[in-house]
């Protein structure tokens, strides 16, 4: 399917002074910058409903728009299971390479397109990145919407993730600091965490509770619990302290393998030292604890686990010979 559509982004103060074809190929790597210069040269790309040249230098409030010519959308994995249902709200199993909302090349192949397909109004609570799998809360009507909303109180959220990282990790660690971007990759999405605030940065505290379940020496699989919900904020933790996420093209053993990813040049020895597909970051666990004010389930808890998608539990089945396919065995790591 091909994505036809105009795209529009204001250029912010961070990347004022930008040439218009740097900030283009860093700004959307679904294309390289040779393929860039042609869009520009063919019109296609306006800055402020004008043609510019790859030169041009933007300044602040800019408005650039693209309107792509058959961009292919990529194929997603559609397996999603529905752990549970009723009239207000699901819990989703959400499986790796998929992405929630429409942006960037993805637009009718995300998580929200396939649940409009059977549901009128479905609205996600929290959000997962497209590679991440595992749990999701979905609002179906507007009592759930209210009462599942973080801001009202009248629902506590507790998510757990299961995530696999290269190295011999200690047996609990107690990341409370700070998270900011990251000056020194390649990648300009990438974050970083220091457990001192940096100094002229635009950080945000964070933290996070990681305990350690099984290892080998090469790879420790991690649980971890949020304090904070920031952008990133367990991959760009890990790997800021030594512990990249198997299988992460940003948060892993190398953020060059992301860059290669985008131009279509990822090789094979690449993919071999990733381990497998998608990054091995899992939501396996989710309490919902309704208050007594909650128009559903007021003064109850409910508790959903999911398994882990198939090639990450085989990883783990393999190297650490723990079944977490099964969901007994899963739900016995929290017992």
């Amino acid at each position: 399917m091909d994505s036809k559509r105009q795209l529009q982004t204001s250029i912010s103060a961070a990347d004022q002074g930008s040439p218009l074809i740097e900030w283009l190929s860093r700004r959307f790597l679904y294309l390289a910058e040779d393929a860039w210069i042609r869009e520009i040269q063919s019109g296609r790309v306006l800055v402020n409903s004008r043609p510019a040249v790859p030169e041009k230098v933007l300044e602040r409030g800019d408005l650039v728009s693209f309107e792509p010519e058959g961009i292919p959308e990529p194929e997603v994995n559609r397996d999603v299971r529905i752990i549970y249902e009723s009239d207000d709200y699901l819990v989703i199993n959400k499986p790796p390479n998929l992405p929630c909302h429409p942006g960037g090349i993805y637009r009718a192949h995300t998580l929200w397109t396939l649940l409009r397909e059977r549901y009128e109004q479905p609205s996600f609570i929290s959000r997962l990145d497209r590679e991440t799998s595992g749990l999701l809360a979905v609002a179906l009507s507007s009592a759930a919407r209210k009462a599942l909303d973080p801001q009202t109180g009248k629902c506590d959220q507790r998510k757990e993730y299961l995530v696999l990282v290269h190295g011999d990790a200690p047996d609990t660690i107690e990341a409370d600091g700070w998270i900011s971007p990251d000056p020194d990759s390649p990648v300009r999405k990438k974050k970083r965490f220091t457990y001192s605030m940096p100094e002229r940065s635009r950080a945000q505290s964070c933290s996070t509770r990681f305990i350690k379940l099984a290892g080998d020496g090469e790879l420790s699989l991690l649980c971890a619990t949020l304090g904070t919900g920031r952008t990133h904020q367990i991959r760009a933790t890990l790997c800021s302290l030594g512990f990249p996420v198997v299988g992460d093209k940003i948060y892993g053993i190398d953020d060059t393998l992301f860059i290669r990813l985008a131009e279509g040049m990822l090789s094979e020895a690449d993919r071999r030292r990733l381990l497998i597909e998608s990054q091995a970051l899992h939501s396996a666990r989710l309490e919902l604890s309704f208050s007594a004010l909650s128009p559903l389930l007021p003064g109850e808890s409910r508790v959903y686990y999911a398994p882990l998608p198939p090639s990450y539990a085989a990883l783990v089945r393999e190297r650490l010979a723990i079944d977490l396919s099964d969901p007994d065995r899963l739900r016995a790591l929290w017992d």
